[in-house]
């Protein structure tokens, strides 16, 4: 089942900017700027967001273990869109993004590498920090849900 950000709560998160999404679903983790990094902080179990101008074909054991990946170019065949279409994950191009010394820059305001972000797959929108997350289920799914708990209800 897919999760989705809980939409009570993305209201209040902080907004940071848009980009395209290229390959859907939701994503929070911490910032890291190379593979090197998400390495480290993945055995610390912490969920990182690869975050880089363009990923190379070498990124991939990081993209694998990234909860997502944003870069400020690319488009809908470049490395990191197929890499995480194939391996699940969530992806946006962000070129309203600006990347240097390992920070992310976003409107004149730095954002350092171990900061957590979140992105939309869905919308293409990234926040500021963690976002609650809840299931997914479809109208169908809900309604089934309720049929079986009613079920129960009228047996018991």
């Amino acid at each position: 089942m897919r999760k989705t950000f809980d939409m009570k709560e993305i209201a209040k998160a902080p907004y940071l900017t848009s980009g395209f999404s290229t390959s859907i679903g939701i994503a929070t983790g911490r910032i890291v700027f190379s593979k090197e990094m998400s390495y480290v902080l993945n055995k610390q179990g912490e969920k990182v967001i690869l975050v880089k101008k363009e990923t190379e074909p070498s990124d991939i054991g990081a993209i694998k273990i990234s909860e997502g990946v944003l870069t400020t170019h690319g488009n809908i065949a470049s490395n990191a869109t197929v890499a995480s279409k194939v391996l699940g994950k969530t992806s946006i191009i962000a070129p309203s993004i600006h990347i240097d010394n390992n920070q992310m820059i976003i409107n004149d305001i730095s954002y350092k590498e171990g900061t957590v972000i979140s992105l939309d797959g869905y919308s293409g929108k990234i926040y500021l920090g963690y976002v609650p997350t809840i299931d997914n289920l479809s109208w169908k799914d809900k309604h089934k849900q309720e049929m079986k708990e009613n079920v129960k209800k009228y047996i018991a």
